[in-house]
C-alpha cells in the first residue's frame, strides 16, 4: 500500500522453487528492503531480483535514488544511522529499519550487502545512483 502511495511499481525478475529452512522472522528482512527502496527511490520502479545459484538463492531489491558513498554503505546497517539525503526525502525515518533486517539476515546466517553505483548525474542536488541491497539464502537453510 504505500509503493501505491508512492506511485511506485514492484518488478520481480527470477524465479525459484527450491525450499529453504527459514526461521518465522525471515520476511522482515525482504520487507525492510524494500520499505526502504519505497521510501528512498527517485524513480517509479523498483526491482526485486531472485537468482537461484549452486548455494542458495540471492535476493536483490535494486532502486535508483541518492549515491550512497563507502562509508554509508557500511554505516547504513548500524542502529539510528540515516544516510545524507535520508532527511530530504523521507522525514519521518528513524534509522532502524536496515538494522533490524540486517540483525535477522545474521540470524539466518547471512548478511545484506549495499552497493551503489553512480549514474553521473544530480536530481534535485542529489547525486543518483542505483542502489542495490543483497541478501543470500543457503541450500541448507538455517540450523
Amino acid at each position: 500500500s504505500e509503493g501505491k502511495k508512492y506511485n511506485k511499481r514492484f518488478r520481480i525478475k527470477g524465479s525459484t522453487f527450491r525450499r529453504v529452512s527459514i526461521y518465522e522472522s525471515f520476511p522482515i528482512i525482504p520487507l525492510c528492503l524494500i520499505q526502504n527502496a519505497v521510501k528512498y527511490s527517485k524513480t517509479p520502479e523498483i526491482e526485486i531480483r531472485i537468482e537461484e545459484n549452486v548455494s542458495g538463492i540471492n535476493v536483490s531489491v535494486i532502486s535508483e535514488g541518492p549515491y550512497l558513498d563507502e562509508k554509508e554503505l557500511i554505516d547504513i546497517f548500524k542502529k539510528g544511522f540515516r544516510g545524507k539525503y535520508a532527511g530530504r526525502l523521507h522525514h519521518d525515518g528513524l534509522g532502524i529499519g536496515l538494522y533490524v533486517a540486517q540483525k535477522v539476515a545474521i540470524a539466518h546466517n547471512t548478511r545484506i550487502i549495499a552497493k551503489s553505483t553512480p549514474q553521473h548525474y544530480n536530481r534535485e542536488n542529489m547525486p543518483m545512483a542505483v542502489n542495490e541491497f543483497t541478501f543470500s539464502i543457503a541450500n541448507e537453510g538455517v540450523r
